[in-house]
């Protein structure tokens, strides 16, 4: 469907032929084929060496779940893929990101990690509630 609505849009941005157009199946294919791991790796080098944040800038920071994830859906202890993403605001781009499963990490651990991977200093950052502990402070 989104191909569908985006059609003109893949054409043009692409040069791709009539009919050219590939079909959801083949995009979800291809993307289900991507490593992640190393996907995110090269992401965030690029951002780290090529985005430089300052004071003035914030970032917004934030865990998503990913739908079709979820393992013992009826039980207490769930068990799902999460991607925290930190996004520079003034600048509209994602600066960096990371997988993690719920039950293996939590993402608390994984803002940490992420924040001292990407060396951000003096920036302002947004983040849940769930952030607001005193032995996380930057």
């Amino acid at each position: 469907m989104r191909v569908q609505r985006n059609r003109q849009v893949l054409v043009t941005s692409f040069g791709i032929q009539r009919h050219g157009v590939p079909s959801y199946s083949t995009i979800r294919r291809v993307v289900m084929g991507v490593d992640f791991e190393k996907l995110a790796q090269l992401f965030n080098h690029w951002a780290k060496n090529y985005v430089d944040l300052d004071e003035s800038d914030w970032c917004s920071i934030d865990g998503k779940s990913i739908k079709g994830t979820v393992q013992n859906h009826s039980k207490a202890c769930q068990n799902f893929v999460s991607i925290v993403s930190v996004f520079a605001g003034k600048r509209g781009l994602v600066v960096g990101m990371e997988k993690f499963a719920n039950k293996q990490e939590s993402e608390i651990a994984v803002v940490s990690n992420l924040i001292a991977a990407l060396d951000i200093k003096d920036a302002v950052f947004s983040l849940d509630a769930l952030h607001c502990q005193k032995k996380l402070a930057i």
